[in-house]
């Protein structure tokens, strides 16, 4: 069958490649933009547990002169991991019925800017001047958190660490997050090890693809059998390393 001319012109073929490029970038684009994902994760270190041996000795564990069953640190750390920035972006904290929030501290990651609570949450938490909290009161503050942040931008790491126990037992700590920001959606990451600041999984996915492009180009442009296999070798032995190394220049671009 013969070629049509308008076919066989480069120009026209280029622009009509062009053109359907940009129409996929746009139409690309234009789903990406309609709901922002931001991912957290959280986790749990114990840091203290009481115990009591008649033989060997005790251990006391005590928040201010109360004695208690265990403490554990909490790290919540959230990311905007969209192509889009955020203000007055809040987020909500909130634990499991039997954990309680003891105390907290939190950051942006690489920024001097404090995190504080919205508006609404600390008018809830105000004490008259020679009062003492009341039963709801107390019930807020150890078992939710509301922060509002004035600016989000895109590959920010939200930082938020909290003492807590659980009176009654020592099953690990319960801590969640939730936010109402329009067009975003929170997704919770499990997050077991971390490789230069990278989650290991991530990290390892892309060290698996890096080795396998390694061993491909390695086969057809290494004639030399044992020199192809020596750069196949120490790119899979440091895969980890080289996915991570790719995780942060891709987040970087």
């Amino acid at each position: 069958m013969a070629i049509p001319e308008i076919v066989r012109n480069n120009l026209v073929v280029s622009i009509v490649a062009g053109l359907f490029g940009a129409l996929i970038t746009a139409v690309v684009a234009k789903l990406h933009s309609k709901t922002a994902r931001l991912r957290y994760s959280v986790r749990v270190e114990k840091i203290a547990t009481s115990a009591d041996d008649p033989i060997f000795g005790s251990v006391k564990t005590t928040w201010g002169n109360s004695p208690v069953r265990n403490l554990y640190m909490a790290t919540v750390e959230i990311e905007n991991s969209s192509t889009r920035d955020f203000e007055n972006a809040e987020f909500k904290i909130y634990t499991a019925k039997d954990t309680f929030i003891l105390n907290e501290s939190g950051q942006m990651a690489n920024k001097p800017y404090a995190v504080l609570w919205s508006p609404s949450y600390r008018q809830s938490l105000t004490v008259p001047t020679g009062k003492t909290p009341s039963p709801t009161q107390q019930e807020t503050y150890h078992h939710t958190r509301e922060y509002q942040i004035p600016v989000f931008n895109r590959a920010d790491i939200l930082h938020l660490n909290y003492l807590c126990t659980r009176p009654n037992d020592d099953v690990v700590p319960g801590i969640w997050v939730g936010t109402q920001i329009k067009g975003a959606r929170l997704d919770f990451r499990f997050v077991a090890n971390v490789i230069f600041g990278v989650p290991v999984q991530d990290a390892a996915i892309r060290g698996l693809v890096i080795s396998a492009i390694t061993v491909v180009v390695s086969g057809f442009y290494l004639h030399n059998i044992w020199f192809a296999s020596g750069i196949s070798a120490f790119i899979a032995a440091g895969g980890q390393i080289w996915g991570a190394g790719e995780y942060k220049v891709e987040r970087w671009l």
